[in-house]
């Protein structure tokens, strides 16, 4: 049973976006794109949170040497983002 649903990715060649959603409602932005001036034509992502009307918060943020490698590790930073968290209780 999966808690985290990461919607396909779309875009360009040149860039991707999505978004991952928790079963509570918690939701990310996820983008990948290509650096525009690296020779070695690595891929930087992030993934990030709204904290207000079109302020946005990152939360994950990297460099890939490939768009697969670049989504792959914004989805891996949603999952250990959005993964439930056990609730603590005090203890007598």
């Amino acid at each position: 049973m999966t808690s985290i649903k990461i919607q396909p990715w779309s875009g360009s060649s040149d860039a991707h976006e999505t978004e991952a959603e928790a079963l509570d409602g918690r939701w990310l932005s996820l983008y990948a794109g290509r650096l525009p001036a690296c020779p070695d034509g690595r891929w930087a992502w992030t993934a990030d949170t709204y904290i207000g009307i079109d302020k946005l918060r990152p939360i994950g943020t990297g460099i890939a040497f490939s768009s697969e490698e670049a989504m792959s590790a914004a989805e891996d930073a949603a999952r250990c983002w959005l993964r439930p968290t056990p609730r603590l209780e005090p203890v007598a």
